[in-house]
């Protein structure tokens, strides 16, 4: 999520957070123990952000507006489909099955088919802010399970759009074998 979120704005209101904490402390104690009160509300202060980020974790999980204003949520599996042409030209289909690992600071996709399993080496985010689309652009590990008509291990690119609407995932790829070919998924019910 941190990925592409407006980090001046996450500073201003972390900042603002502690702030309303020790004047909120220091509000509510009794008259004749102000000052007292606001330094303990200061030694108490490093907690807040730890508490509002946690805080901003979960409601960005559940909360689809504030995915849209960020980036959204795709954690979960994911069912689709891998098409396929290879540089000897022959074009092919596999069922796939996509697991994504969706955390506050990170985020790592596992693609799985019968002949392969392929894991996220880098990744990187990214939101128009004229259209509001959303991409991923990553590249990936390849690790033939078959190992037929191909290297066992090789690496590829992939640029992803996300459809939150329809909740899919879709997007084109090519690999160090010149190999070239789109990916569609759907979210898992």
């Amino acid at each position: 999520m941190l990925l592409s979120f407006p980090f001046r704005i996450l500073l201003q209101a972390l900042v603002a957070a502690t702030i309303l904490f020790v004047v909120g402390v220091g509000w509510f104690a009794p008259a004749d123990g102000v000052i007292g009160a606001q330094l303990t509300a200061l030694r108490w202060a490093p907690i807040v952000p730890v508490v509002f980020l946690f805080v901003l974790y979960w409601a960005w999980r559940l909360i689809e507006p504030l995915q849209a204003m960020t980036f959204p949520y795709l954690g979960g599996e994911w069912n689709g489909v891998l098409r396929y042409e290879t540089h000897d030209g022959r074009n092919g289909e596999r069922l796939a099955r996509l697991i994504v690992r969706h955390g506050f600071f990170t985020l790592h996709m596992r693609l799985l088919t019968e002949e392969s399993s392929s894991r996220t080496l880098a990744i990187s985010t990214a939101r128009d802010p004229a259209f509001g689309d959303f991409r991923l652009y990553y590249v990936f590990e390849v690790t033939r399970i078959a190992g037929v008509g191909a290297d066992k291990v090789y690496r590829g690119t992939a640029v992803v759009q996300i459809d939150l609407k329809k909740a899919t995932l879709s997007g084109d790829y090519f690999t160090e074998h010149k190999s070239t070919g789109q990916i569609m998924f759907a979210r898992k019910a």
